[in-house]
């Protein structure tokens, strides 16, 4: 998709989809927030005319966002409405609601008796049991061959489902669960920052990036380059570690340039040695990233979801990037605000 800011026709419907669909009213530009390292990742804030005398009631309703942009819709994602408030202001009513993605179901869903898998099943077979088992049915898992190590048996009563999904997840060192706006629950390995990687592409030339502001962490000096991870289980027969370095001379805290910093990390469980050295794989390529928190702003763009490989070119703007956060404002100016950590060693065109 190519936005040119000089031609950009907008509208918006909000759609409340339960027994059949109602349309409700925003007062003004609601905003769509994405933050990657939460865990119910995309959150809904706006202020709607009153819509309680045309049925609409969101403990079943759901509420769905549609962007038209230049006559050609695409959807901003299905939201579970946690939070009413009512505001009376000279005499009109008005209500601010707040929402998220699906993953508030799976949140909200707590197990009731002891979750028990046998050692030898698939982990994905495991993840469908979970969703399933509470009549979810629109959701993507990615194909893996790992199985679980051991009888598991681990989660005490009470547990939320997304906080077992996680878990089960980042074992396999897959990204931890996110919703498209399509409103399915995704369930997908983690992907290497990298320019083969990129799904979006931010040029000077295409999506007009309007500016850019750097910030800088303090904690540069002490980033790890080393990481061992451990895995220590008396249900496994031998221990499994696994050390990987963070040698490239491309990144400006490796070994090759700086002392040897290590970082240790204990898993519970793992399905093998191979699923631990991929693990700790994840750790050092997360490592890459630059403290540097960089922030810019494009016009909207709906193919923005969760996991976004970036490549910028933009000037100083340039290189590959991993989103770690967005907001839409759903509004005339149809303007959107990005948040990126740049990968080191790599320059964009």
């Amino acid at each position: 998709m190519i936005l040119n800011t000089s031609s950009v026709d907008l509208t918006y419907r909000f759609e409340a989809i339960g027994d059949g669909i109602k349309q409700i009213y925003a007062v003004d530009a609601p905003d769509i927030t994405m933050t990657a390292d939460s865990e119910l990742k995309i959150v809904i804030h706006g202020r709607f005319h009153d819509y309680r005398l045309s049925g609409v009631d969101f403990l079943t309703d759901e509420l769905h966002v549609v962007v038209s942009i230049n006559g050609d819709e695409y959807s901003l994602g299905y939201y579970i409405i946690t939070g009413e408030t009512i505001i009376s202001d000279d005499g009109v009513t008005y209500i601010e609601i707040e929402g998220y993605s699906r993953l508030y179901l799976l949140k909200q869903s707590r197990i009731e008796e002891r979750l028990y898998f046998a050692a030898g099943t698939l982990y994905t077979d495991a993840l469908y049991s979970i969703l399933t088992g509470i009549g979810i049915a629109n959701f993507y898992i990615e194909v893996s061959e790992l199985t679980f190590a051991t009888d598991r048996a681990d989660w005490e009563v009470g547990t939320d489902r997304l906080t077992i999904i996680n878990e089960l997840l980042a074992e396999m060192a897959y990204n931890s669960a996110y919703v498209d706006h399509d409103g399915v629950i995704q369930l997908t390995s983690a992907k290497e920052v990298t320019l083969d990687n990129a799904n979006i592409t931010y040029l000077a030339d295409w999506y007009s990036i309007i500016g850019a502001d750097y910030t800088m962490s303090n904690d540069r000096y002490v980033k790890p380059n080393v990481f061992m991870a451990v895995c220590d289980n008396p249900e496994i027969a031998s221990q499994f570690t696994s050390i990987v370095e963070n040698d490239s001379v491309d990144n400006p805290y490796s070994t090759v340039y700086r002392p040897r910093v290590l970082s240790i990390t204990k898993v519970d469980n793992i399905a093998s040695q191979t699923a631990l050295d991929n693990y700790a794989f994840n750790l050092m390529a997360n490592s890459l990233l630059s403290d540097e928190i960089v922030s810019f702003e494009t016009i909207l763009n709906p193919e923005h979801t969760v996991n976004d490989i970036l490549a910028l070119g933009n000037g100083d703007l340039s290189g590959i990037f991993a989103e770690t956060g967005w907001s839409m404002a759903l509004g005339a100016n149809a303007s959107m605000t990005h948040a990126a950590r740049r990968k080191m060693g790599y320059t964009v065109v």
